[in-house]
Order: C-alpha cells, then sequence, then structure tokens
C-alpha cells in the first residue's frame, strides 16, 4: 500500500466524531430528522467517492513521474510537463478535500504511516 493511500484510508475511517449523524444520542439531541440524516450521509458518500478519484489521479500522475527520472537521459522538458501535472493533480485534491491534503503533506516517504512531527 502506498503512502498516500495509507493517509486517505485514516482519514476516511472517520470515529463518531467524523461521523456524527450516525450517534443516535447525538441525532436525538439535536432533533437530526431520518432525511436530513440520509443527505447527510449521501453527501458524505459522494466526498469519498470524489477523494477516492482525486487520490488515484495524484498517485497515476506520481508513478507516470518514476520512469522519467529513473532515465538513464532524463527528458528535462517531460518532467517539467509531468511537474506541472502532479502539482494540479495535488492542487485539486487540496481544493476538494483540504483536511486529507494536510495529513498527506505530513507523511514523509518511506514506512507506511511514517509521519513528521
Amino acid at each position: 500500500m502506498s503512502t498516500s493511500s495509507s493517509s486517505v484510508e485514516r482519514a476516511l475511517q472517520a470515529g463518531p466524531s467524523g461521523t456524527w449523524w450516525r450517534d443516535a444520542a447525538l441525532v436525538q439531541k439535536i432533533g437530526l430528522t431520518t432525511e436530513q440524516q440520509k443527505k447527510i450521509e449521501d453527501a458524505f458518500q459522494q466526498s469519498r467517492l470524489k477523494l477516492i478519484d482525486l487520490t488515484a489521479t495524484l498517485e497515476k500522475e506520481q508513478v507516470t513521474m518514476e520512469p522519467l527520472l529513473a532515465a538513464d537521459r532524463p527528458d528535462e522538458a517531460k518532467i517539467l510537463v509531468q511537474i506541472d501535472r502532479i502539482a494540479q493533480a495535488r492542487a485539486e485534491l487540496e481544493i476538494e478535500c483540504p483536511d486529507v491534503a494536510r495529513i498527506s503533506q505530513r507523511v514523509k516517504p518511506g514506512p507506511v504511516g511514517q509521519t513528521e512531527g
């Protein structure tokens, strides 16, 4: 599993505070209707799907960069284009999912789950 995938999984494993509309006591306390819960759940699922797509796009762009950098004679023009594509994919992720983007920026290359202080 890649480092950014583990970041996404941790972000998506929202506990009760992350999925507060599923907490029966809180739902009762604030008077949330079943219809409101469903709307929130639907929006949450759509966000998760968007997050998965954006993260996959970023990972694909990063993987595309690897052989460009490993080439015996790296093509600077191709590398610069790929850097732009990676930056664009990261920007889209940050716009749509700012919390996940912040988490993924703290993850260092290396063993899964290794983070900066």
